[in-house]
């Protein structure tokens, strides 16, 4: 199915291809909706597997999120690879800081809590109960302080980079909101300024009117799964 927004005149348009959920798509639709830009989703269902293995070979990597760039002379680029899209995003929408040090931050955070995300992936979907036992104890705790350390080392401006919002930001957000989802909000309870950051975040008008609208995906675990 395809629900679509018409794009700005002039500018690249956007179609996130990805399945029914939130999962490995959800940040880039969070960095969608605060760059204040429309996009169009072709979603799969991941229960038609014939479907999807239909579709696979024509991906870049068979794999999923796919975002689907055209350009306003009407050329078609098929991005691939979260973090890389994620980057790209980055750049197209101005939410990436303007030193090359700055960046770099970003691009460590970011990379460093996808990390922590294939794990917890492996906890949340797979219900494997050995990783589920680590990254409770372990994993979570350890990542959520770096996060905490990065937002105390950056002065306390409720960004994870410098003074101003940046993808960063969102990224962090979308993967700790999807642990929040599977788990609770009592997760953040030892971190005072993430938990104000997570809370900051998901007030901003954009992103508040994301989680309220059409693009946000029902919960990937219903009460009963949640650990």
């Amino acid at each position: 199915s395809v629900m679509s927004a018409p794009p700005p005149s002039g500018s690249a348009s956007y179609e996130l291809v990805y399945f029914n959920t939130r999962g490995r798509g959800e940040v880039l639709r969070l960095l969608l909706a605060e760059g204040g830009c429309p996009f169009a989703e072709t979603v799969i269902d991941w229960f038609k597997q014939d479907e999807w293995r239909k579709m696979r070979p024509s991906l870049p990597f068979e794999q999923l999120p796919v975002l689907r760039v055209t350009l306003g002379d009407g050329r078609t680029f098929p991005l691939a690879q979260t973090t890389s899209i994620a980057r790209y995003l980055a750049r197209q929408l101005n939410l990436e800081p303007e030193t090359n040090e700055d960046k770099h931050t970003c691009d460590s955070l970011v990379q460093q809590i996808w990390d922590c995300f294939d794990i917890w992936r492996k906890m949340a979907y797979d219900k494997d109960p050995d990783v589920s036992k680590t990254y409770v104890a372990t994993t979570m705790p350890s990542n959520f302080t770096y996060l905490e350390r990065q937002l105390e080392t950056n002065g306390k401006t409720g960004f994870l980079v410098g003074h101003n919002l940046t993808y960063a930001d969102i990224f962090v957000w979308g993967c700790i909101d999807l642990q929040v989802d599977s788990m609770n909000e009592d997760i953040l309870q030892p971190y005072t300024l993430l938990r104000d950051f997570y809370t900051s975040i998901r007030d901003r008008p954009r992103i508040k009117a994301y989680l309220e609208g059409p693009h946000r995906r029902p919960s990937d675990f219903a009460s009963g799964q949640k650990y």
